[in-house]
């Protein structure tokens, strides 16, 4: 890409929220080598013990889902990423094997950069280098509240955090999956995972459609779900807003 910045790619400087932090002097840095990408929905962003040559940013609507498979081929999705953060090359230096493999599970636009460009900003700036720290850390986070979330709760509270987080993803209360995606990413058989659904149908939370799942009341889900929904929320939103540091107070200044 060259040294001018696209129109598709500055459109699209909000689009996700992780990149939207950055001042201008370090997203100037890193829009050059963005590339602006529409991915379908189950569209490979990379393979599980494949090098990583590549980060996607996911921006409005796009929604990347990271898989585990076992010798057996059963696969389980371990967290999903959108508009919030990133995939693939986050920390890691030079093209690292992919511990899992990451699949759009939301069609829609995401800025990619090359993880070796990526690599080679991170050290031109400690600030970008600081970002992708910082939300490695929120990454790790919600993983291990999901496992402890999904050993300690129950199914219809953990279908109500997973919820709320794919509709903060896709901005949007009409969510584009099938019971089975659902009943995977949760890691429970689709009749128990179709039952809790419907019991949440009755409840008038959600509405069932073919291949949808359908917010009715949010504010209805959050209360039905467990802590762990905000728990993680908060968190990112701590750790993220502390990138720059504040400016020194009226009291400290000459």
């Amino acid at each position: 890409m060259t040294s001018a910045i696209s129109n598709s790619v500055e459109a699209r400087r909000h689009g996700n929220r992780l990149i939207a932090n950055l001042r201008d002097e370090d997203w100037s840095l890193l829009a050059p080598h963005l590339e602006y990408s529409d991915f379908q929905r189950e569209e490979v962003l990379f393979r599980q013990g494949e090098d990583v040559r590549r980060c996607c940013f996911p921006c409005d609507g796009m929604v990347a889902s990271l898989r585990v498979s076992d010798s057996g081929g059963n696969v389980c999705e371990v967290c999903s990423i959108g508009r919030e953060g990133a995939a693939g090359g986050i920390i890691s230096h030079g093209h690292a094997p992919a511990f899992t493999s990451a699949v759009t599970a939301a069609p829609g636009p995401a800025l990619t950069i090359t993880a070796s460009k990526l690599d080679a900003i991170k050290r031109k700036s400690p600030t970008i280098e600081r970002l992708f720290a910082r939300y490695a850390d929120c990454l790790l986070a919600q993983i291990m509240q999901a496992s402890a979330c999904n050993a300690l709760h129950d199914v219809e509270q953990r279908i109500a955090r997973w919820l709320l987080g794919f509709d903060d993803r896709l901005g949007g209360s009409r969510i584009l999956v099938t019971q089975e995606a659902l009943a995977a990413a949760l890691g429970v058989g689709r009749p128990y995972a179709s039952r809790q659904l419907k019991s949440l149908e009755t409840k008038g939370l959600i509405r069932l459609r073919r291949g949808a799942i359908e917010i009715q009341d949010r504010s209805a889900v959050e209360r039905h779900s467990c802590a762990c929904y905000k728990t993680v929320r908060d968190h990112f939103a701590t750790v993220i807003s502390g990138l720059y540091p504040p400016p020194p107070s009226e009291a400290l200044r000459p």
